[in-house]
Order: C-alpha cells, then structure tokens, then sequence
C-alpha cells in the first residue's frame, strides 16, 4: 500500500525542493517556463485529477516551492516510459518522482532525503490459477507472461532477467484488464491501483499474491545537465 509522507516532515521536504529547484542551471531558468514531467495515470493522495484538474501532494508541493522562487511552471503529463526518456535526452529537465536505478543515475541527480513516498507492488493473478506459484524465487515467474507498466523498473533481477516473458503496456488499468480476461498470466499493481479501477467485474476474477513483491521509494528527479526545449 501507499504511505503517505507524516506532515511532520513537509517542511523539510520544503526545504529540499527548495535546493532541487535552485540547482537548475541558468538556462533553464531564463526559459519562460519550467516543464515537469510527470506520469500520466492516477495515484491518489500524490497525483491524480480531479474534475479534470491535476491535483495531490506531489503536485502541490512543487507549486509552492516554485511560487516561492518566482519560477513559473507547468506539468506535462506523459506516458511513464516517454516521460523518463525526455528527461533522459534533455527535452525536459525534471521530473515529479522517479525510483532509483544504476542506469537512472547516469542522468538524473537523486537525494536519499529528498524520499517522497513509497509503494509496494504486488504480483496479481486470475483466481483459481493453481499453478501460478511465487514465494520470493524469481525463478517461479519463468513459464509465465508477466504485464507491467512500460518504463517501471521492478528490481535488478526483473530488469536483467531474459528468462521472463515480460510484456509492457500504457497502464496500471491495461494490466488489470488483461490478467482478469486470461490474456496474459501475471501482472505487477499496487493496492492503489486496484482500488483505482472502476470495473468491479475485473477485480473479482483476480488474487493478490502476498506479500509484495517489490517496494518502490520514490524521490524527485531532476536532470543532471539540463538543456533548454526548442
């Protein structure tokens, strides 16, 4: 489940976004605005829209750091694996969160105190699928198909692994949809995403297996050496 980040710490989340914004180089800030990438799903309390307006603790933060310093902004929302690549190549020079990775540290700078919440992701399969086994051996996910979402990174054996079929898709919902209607064998959700579907048809059909199988921290991102958008 998602763990909202105690109130007792904000101001010193404050504080470090603070430091995170003022590391932008020059060029950006003589850009007209600051662009943000972000994901484009929902994951309430941190970032979500509500009655179409992009909303949520991520989001509101950032907003009141950059409103502090006079930095204009904006969101782009993105699919996730677009979303780090333009930060990637320059095009975008921040992102709201982003799990850490050895490949990731190449472009993005990370703080371990600059930690904003944290989810546990958990495998998901049709009921009654007896023979879809995992207690802690990856090995277990081999004769499988496994769903996910494009871009998320799920532990360096996953990443590494050329043993399992993994499959890629837009979003948390697509993974859902499939392992309820047997197109594929597993997928990898958090509790929230579950309780984000609207289809109470689709989640009967599906078990959770227990316990998670990954916890994400995620923290700010902000591009190593960030070059102005054309």
């Amino acid at each position: 489940m998602v763990q909202v980040v105690s109130t007792q710490f904000v101001p010193r989340l404050l504080s470090a976004l603070c430091t995170w914004l003022l590391l932008l180089p020059c060029a950006v800030y003589s850009q007209t605005e600051l662009v943000i990438a972000r994901g484009d799903g929902n994951w309430p309390p941190y970032e979500m829209e509500v009655d179409g307006q992009l909303t949520g603790f991520h989001i509101e933060l950032i907003r009141k750091v950059a409103n502090n310093l006079e930095v204009s902004i904006s969101f782009k929302s993105l699919p996730w694996k677009r979303a780090v690549k333009m930060v990637e190549t320059g095009q975008i020079s921040a992102i709201t969160y982003i799990a850490k990775t050895p490949e990731r540290e190449q472009f993005v700078y990370y703080s371990e105190s600059n930690i904003l919440s944290g989810t546990n992701h958990y495998l998901v399969k049709r009921k009654h699928r007896d023979d879809i086994v995992y207690n802690g051996k990856i090995e277990q996910l081999e004769p499988h198909t496994v769903a996910y979402i494009s871009g998320f990174t799920l532990g360096k054996d996953f990443d590494e692994s050329t043993s399992i079929h993994k499959v890629e898709v837009a979003s948390s919902k697509r993974v859902i949809e499939l392992i309820a209607k047997q197109r594929h064998d597993i997928g990898v959700v958090s509790v929230d995403d579950l309780k984000g579907m609207q289809h109470q048809g689709l989640l009967d059909e599906l078990e959770l297996i227990t316990p998670p199988y990954i916890r994400q921290l995620f923290i700010w991102g902000l591009l190593k050496k960030a070059v102005p958008t054309q």
